[in-house]
């Protein structure tokens, strides 16, 4: 959602990188492995972002990944946290135990601000998947 709505990404105080969804795919097949194989394979790269604060947001996208695929897999956060260090230049100087106890913080003032996208299809379609995750506590779209 918000590496493609640009323009709405004020609220969470983001500055956009991504802007097609083929952009997000090609990120999203670089750091995971799916068995199904919908998504690319390209070579993994690290991306060297501009100044924004963009470690909530990836953090609770990443969380939000881990918690959907820990009843599938018994892969640990760990794995996860390093996938964000490896990638993304906001992580340069984060310890991976730091980011293991710290990417669930901030996690309800960003789905609030999520929610606050009210135009948006991307917010409603993030804000449904997280309503799978019961921690998270996302109230029914109805």
């Amino acid at each position: 959602m918000i590496l493609v709505d640009a323009w709405k990404c004020k609220a969470v105080g983001s500055i956009q990188v991504f802007t097609r969804e083929e952009e997000v795919l090609q990120l999203l097949g670089m750091m995971f492995e799916e068995k199904g194989g919908r998504l690319p394979r390209p070579e993994h790269k690290y991306f060297e972002m501009p100044p924004g604060n963009y470690e909530r947001v990836l953090n609770l996208l990443m969380h939000a990944t881990y918690k959907l695929n820990t009843d599938r897999n018994n892969i640990g956060l760990d794995r996860y946290c390093q996938l964000l260090l490896d990638t993304f230049s906001c992580y340069s100087k984060t310890k991976l135990e730091s980011l293991r106890s710290n990417i669930n913080k901030a996690r309800g003032n960003i789905v609030q601000s999520i929610g606050n996208l009210a135009d948006s299809p991307h917010s409603k379609n993030v804000l449904k998947t997280l309503r799978k995750i019961n921690e998270y506590g996302v109230a029914d779209l109805t």
